[in-house]
């Protein structure tokens, strides 16, 4: 009996245990890398904190888009994320601010941000046979090409941003992935 006694855990040696593991688990969460992309503001938003500040989270900018490319970001601000739709710079989100959160700009010079294309999750870049991003972009801005590969790449100088490549990304997430917040191997930057 004495020999089993010596090896039962005591209640104390439990809770210290179970503490241990907590606490390592916490301190993984609180110090792992985190992946973090800036917003993509509509056409004409005011320069960082500006537009935050004059934003009135209204709402008539989502409502407006015809193309419902503009959604809310965790604070109710609006957003270009390329999930429910594109840009086509129709400028109707300008039009409609009552804040002046979004200024009028030439919709022929407007940019937005720039396409990256992850290479670990773009099924053209692992395997052949896709090539829905380019096909699409050709159709409108003609910044996407493709290398001898027949992989796709963006020129940064002809990209507005508009996240037409995003909408038609059939490449979803998956868990621990650094932009799983828009899920895609193609998203705005």
């Amino acid at each position: 009996m004495a020999e089993k006694a010596s090896q039962d855990i005591t209640r104390r040696d439990f809770l210290r245990v179970i503490g241990g593991v907590s606490s390592a688990g916490l301190l993984y969460l609180l110090l792992r890398p985190k992946w973090e992309f800036s917003s993509v503001r509509p056409p004409g938003a005011l320069p960082g904190g500006d537009f935050e500040s004059f934003c009135i989270r209204c709402g008539k900018c989502l409502t407006a888009c015809d193309q419902n490319a503009i959604s809310l970001d965790d604070e109710g601000l609006p957003e270009i994320n390329g999930l429910s739709g594109w840009c086509d710079f129709s400028m109707n989100c300008i039009e409609v601010c009552p804040s002046g959160a979004l200024q009028p700009i030439d919709p022929e010079t407007a940019v937005i941000g720039t396409a990256i294309i992850d290479e670990e999750r773009c099924i053209a870049w692992n395997w052949p046979g896709c090539r829905l991003c380019y096909d699409r972009c050709l159709d409108l801005q003609q910044a996407i090409s493709l290398d001898e590969e027949y992989r796709p790449y963006v020129d940064e100088t002809l990209c507005t941003g508009c996240a037409a490549c995003v909408v038609i990304c059939p490449q979803s997430s998956h868990a621990g992935h650094r932009n799983k917040k828009y899920g895609k191997a193609i998203f705005i930057g």
